[in-house]
């Protein structure tokens, strides 16, 4: 009975550790052919014959998508690596111990091929959750992301405060000028806004392309709201196309999985859909509530995109 025991004791430490040397697949649909950064939770590692890691901060949702933890339990336990795709990346992430327990919120901006941890340090009884890059430096935390958002993060205030003001009204000649003079495209106001989410969100393609051209970072958000999203929500086909030329990143999410192709979706815009879908617009990402671009669309009753995302979900 005992050796029957130990027998079936070695096949379960087997199945885990066949399941953490597969354990960059959690998102199904980011696989290692597309633009991706690595992050890898600290972890320490259990067991005797077959040493398995296990998460010691676990995150419980990255860039909206919720991270299951029951149904999820294998991929939790014995998972440490998660393909992310570039761009603005938002964490949701507990740690546990006998003597402490916090949740917490990290943000950064996740570079392609680059690795980072997401570890955490305790102060004064709490929980700081940080990540750090391939070099080992700190590249935010929560206290430093409220920070952030909160200033023009800019050395000329006066410029920047411009060039928001012409990016709104849609002056390209004084957005060209103010460039010109040594305007930083991506200084972000007190609302956390970029002149490129502005001008994207009002509508301004000329615009959009002079900030591009001035090498304006085009997958910055504001509360997860990229410029590509807003582009798509409101219906500028011109920009969300002049956006995916310059290496927009498609799939990149509001904080609670709100993408693109769903806000085109829930809003009834069929061309800018069809546009996302030949570009590779993921159709399977969950919104926090469960529902995908198809279900928004279903919601908002337009056939066309129904039908659309309907026959890119069967292929």
């Amino acid at each position: 009975m005992k050796y029957r025991q130990l027998v079936i004791f070695l096949i379960f430490l087997l199945l885990i550790n066949a399941c953490a040397s597969t354990g960059d697949a959690y998102f199904k649909q980011q696989t290692k052919d597309k633009p991706h950064a690595t992050l890898i939770f600290e972890s320490k590692h259990v067991g005797f014959l077959f040493p398995v890691t296990i998460p010691v901060v676990k995150p419980t949702s990255i860039n909206g998508l919720l991270i299951d933890q029951k149904r999820e339990y294998w991929k939790v336990q014995a998972f440490r690596e998660f393909l992310i795709p570039p761009g603005d990346t938002i964490i949701s992430v507990y740690y546990s111990n006998p003597d402490v327990y916090g949740r917490g919120t990290v943000r950064f901006i996740a570079n392609r091929d680059e690795v980072y941890e997401v570890g955490h340090t305790i102060k004064e009884g709490e929980i700081i959750f940080e990540v750090t890059d391939s070099q080992h430096q700190i590249v935010t935390s929560s206290e430093q992301f409220e920070n952030k958002i909160s200033s023009y993060m800019c050395p000329d205030k006066k410029l920047a405060s411009s060039l928001f003001e012409a990016s709104a009204e849609g002056d390209s000649k004084r957005v060209q000028d103010l460039l010109n003079n040594g305007a930083e495209p991506d200084c972000i106001g007190p609302r956390g806004f970029t002149s490129l989410i502005i001008a994207a969100s009002n509508g301004h393609a000329d615009i959009v392309r002079l900030l591009i051209g001035a090498e304006a970072n085009i997958n910055a958000a504001t509360g997860g709201w990229t410029s590509l999203i807003f582009a798509s929500d409101r219906g500028y086909k011109e920009i969300v196309s002049v956006l995916l030329d310059a290496g927009a990143d498609i799939n990149l999410s509001r904080p609670g999985g709100y993408t693109a192709l769903m806000a085109a979706s829930e809003r009834g815009h069929a061309d800018i859909v069809e546009l996302l879908l030949e570009q590779g617009a993921y159709t399977k990402t969950k919104h926090l509530n469960g529902k995908t671009a198809l279900d928004f669309a279903k919601e908002a009753g337009n056939k066309d995109i129904i039908d659309m995302l309907e026959k890119a979900k069967s292929q």
